[in-house]
């Protein structure tokens, strides 16, 4: 194992009790670095399964991994910066070195060499700009049509399961450190302080097509519906079927939620929402 503490050398790697932790592997030769994280465990079914390759892993870097061949791994420091026993807070604290360090931009002293061998933040591509905005490109964005084919890119972006998948992740892993959960929570309090803020907020809220769209996305599926009779049938709005088949919407979620002791409403007894990424429940 090539493993080794950056802050304690006399540590040792704790599989039994952490999901997994956030690396930095250096460069002996050049100070360039790699930031990254690995578990400890392949999962099944939110179950440990089988262990990593972690003991022998030197990242999925493929710039760093060619240097490793070239050069040969004793060239390299393989350390760790943090165990964490969860797989948000792995993913969350993986982002935060990345972003802490500006591994995208930051170059090695006195050169042009780019400082870090990574490429992405927490597995998702930025490009870099190599420079500030023209005037030119600011102009562009005036242009009603170019922001009409920015937005579809975007949009297009957003439809991707795999981005929507790790953007979900970013977010909730965020909201695992209470420091950030605290500094959302003194903003928002801030901005309902302000009358005009409260007033310009009620107002959205209480218009028709603000509440349509907050129940549509909050019944958004798909989900499965299991009868008494054993029939099984799939649905991607909660909402809008229960209220064209005479179901209470409300007494679904709690089903779903098993809200209360909850365990049929009217001839429905099981309620699921089949989402592909495990943490979403």
């Amino acid at each position: 194992m090539h493993w080794t503490f950056r802050d304690d050398k006399t540590k040792i790697p704790q599989p039994d009790e952490y999901f997994g932790f956030v690396y930095v592997i250096t460069n002996k030769l050049t100070t360039k670095q790699y930031i990254g994280c690995k578990q400890y465990w392949q999962m099944r079914k939110k179950k440990k399964h089988k262990p990593s390759s972690w003991r022998v892993y030197t990242s999925s870097s493929k710039y760093l991994n060619e240097d490793i061949d070239k050069i040969g791994k004793r060239r390299f420091k393989f350390e760790i910066i943090q165990e964490y026993k969860t797989k948000r807070g792995l993913h969350y604290y993986e982002q935060y070195y990345q972003m802490k360090h500006h591994v995208l931009t930051a170059v090695i002293e006195g050169t042009d060499e780019p400082a870090y061998y990574n490429k992405n933040i927490g597995g998702i591509r930025f490009y870099c700009p190599l420079e500030k905005a023209s005037e030119s490109t600011k102009a562009q964005w005036t242009d009603p049509e170019y922001r009409k084919i920015m937005s579809a890119s975007v949009k297009a972006q957003w439809a991707d399961p795999k981005f929507r998948k790790k953007m979900s992740a970013f977010a909730k892993a965020r909201w695992d450190d209470p420091e950030y959960r605290k500094k959302k929570t003194e903003d928002s309090k801030a901005n309902w302080a302000d009358p005009e803020y409260r007033k310009k907020q009620m107002k959205v809220r209480d218009g028709p097509e603000f509440r349509k769209k907050l129940s549509d996305a909050m019944s958004k599926g798909p989900y499965r519906i299991t009868f008494d009779t054993g029939r099984e049938i799939t649905l991607d709005s909660l909402h809008m079927w229960a209220r064209e088949n005479g179901y209470d919407q409300s007494s679904l979620s709690k089903l779903r939620r098993k809200k209360r002791g909850m365990t049929r409403h009217k001839d429905i007894v099981k309620v699921e929402r089949l989402t592909d990424d495990p943490n979403e429940e």
